[in-house]
């Protein structure tokens, strides 16, 4: 056990020359063998414990044998009192409370005390029931190959080794250790796969640990290969338009392995990778919209739109801006306006859809800045009528999502312009106008 340790850190290159490694220490036996390893190699260590309060009496003598446990090595100890008691609806949730708050405080004792990693006791069995849980749930490649010796700051240092080899290890080291009494609960999902499912596979491949410690180096050579290629792809597909994203709706196009990759590219804005999957069967619904907790993907008619999600005021209103025209120009969210008040019609009408000339005394001194709505209306330059705005935009086939790019600015309640596409017929500069309001918009990209 101890030749297997020293032969994967160095395999791993997982600790650096004259390095300290906080060590994440629970009391179990998993953990108490890892500090006793480390010791054992002379590799500089401290050790940190988290104390939720979720056992009563066991929490306190888990801190208590960690403590002294800390003290037998002569190395830091570090210890945190973080009460989850009371917060015990879900245990599954109370569980992903705790890892937050607990590696949480670990990279901030990395920080303060200038340690190199820290390490959990991480074995075999834990990656097998990971890879499998990840399975049942769905996952993409990352989920496949499990936990990486190391992950950023995080090293674990016993991956190579079963839980069998560990307790084993333990009780020729005559090394005490605490029992997690949670760890028979059945309302935890790790421990239901623990207890009941890994065991049926183990009658079926008794070398189940070792079989899928192979498979998960595998699929992290799988991993590798598609991330060398998504590199590339990214890199011809992705458009930032500054304010947006862009993805040609050719990546909708049934290719074997686009599916793949298109969901890799996705997952870095928080979309789940069966995102993909219902992307491509939407193919010809322009304005499908779907959500990930930070972004909205809109299919657009030529292009995938990827936007950040703005908090949504209480209302669920679009954010708006109050522009006196005494000041010449007025910055939004996204881009910026410019007027300019001409005593006459200019000698050659602008051509840019970007700029309109309006009735600077019908329009008034103070414009309103905002995006449209649900229900807006205004007259088309040219019409009598009115018409929905929601109708021009489908009439001039802006897809759902440039819709919300598109400012518009109101005299009172009415529509004057709409930023880079129409006037009103009521604001237009007409044969009796005395002075013209040139405005401008310049979108930031």
């Amino acid at each position: 056990m101890y030749r297997s340790f020293r032969q994967y850190i160095k395999q791993h290159h997982l600790v650096e020359t004259a390095s300290t490694v906080l060590l994440a220490v629970s009391g179990g036996v998993d953990s108490v063998v890892m500090a006793a390893l480390f010791h054992r190699a002379q590799i500089p260590f401290a050790m940190a414990h988290v104390n939720f309060k979720l056992r009563g009496k066991e929490s306190e003598e888990d801190a208590r044998f960690v403590k002294q446990l800390a003290r037998k090595f002569k190395v830091p100890f570090h210890y945190k009192e973080i009460p989850l008691k009371g917060k015990q609806a879900s245990g599954a949730s109370v569980q992903m409370l705790a890892r937050e708050k607990r590696y949480a405080w670990f990279e901030g004792l990395l920080v303060d005390n200038g340690y190199a990693h820290v390490a959990t006791a991480h074995h075999l069995d834990d990656q097998v029931e990971t890879v499998l849980i990840n399975m049942v749930r769905g996952t993409g490649l990352a989920g496949l190959r499990g936990m990486l010796p190391q992950q950023g700051a995080r090293i674990h240092p016993l991956l190579f080794a079963t839980r069998e080899e560990i307790r084993s290890y333990a009780a020729s080291q005559k090394l005490s250790y605490r029992e997690d009494s949670s760890n028979a609960s059945r309302k935890y999902t790790r421990n239901r796969m623990r207890l009941d499912v890994v065991p049926v596979l183990r009658q079926i491949n008794p070398s189940l640990e070792k079989t899928m410690e192979a498979n998960v180096a595998r699929w992290a050579d799988a991993e590798a290969i598609v991330n060398s290629a998504l590199v590339m792809f990214r890199d011809e597909i992705l458009e930032d338009k500054g304010t947006h994203l862009e993805i040609p709706r050719w990546c909708l196009s049934p290719q074997p392995g686009l599916q793949l990759l298109l969901s890799e590219v996705l997952k870095d804005y928080g979309f789940h990778e069966d995102v993909a999957a219902s992307i491509l069967q939407e193919t010809g619904k322009t304005g499908k919209e779907f959500f990930s907790g930070t972004h909205r993907l809109t299919v657009g008619s030529s292009v995938i739109y990827i936007r950040k999600r703005s908090p949504k005021k209480k209302d669920d209103t679009p954010p708006s801006w109050k522009w006196n025209l005494s000041k010449a120009t007025l910055r939004i969210n996204r881009g910026i306006f410019t007027r300019k008040i001409l005593n006459k019609p200019p000698a050659k009408w602008p051509k840019d859809p970007a700029i309109a000339c309006l009735d600077a005394d019908t329009c008034g001194q103070v414009l309103t800045v905002r995006y449209w709505k649900k229900g807006d209306t205004f007259r088309p330059l040219g019409l009598k009528g009115s018409k929905k705005l929601s109708d021009f935009f489908t009439d001039i086939k802006m897809d759902r999502a440039a819709r919300e790019e598109v400012p518009l600015i109101l005299s009172g309640n009415k529509v004057v312009w709409i930023a880079g596409c129409r006037v009103d017929e009521r604001f237009k500069v007409k044969p009796g106008t005395k002075r013209v309001l040139q405005l401008s918009w310049k979108m930031d990209l």
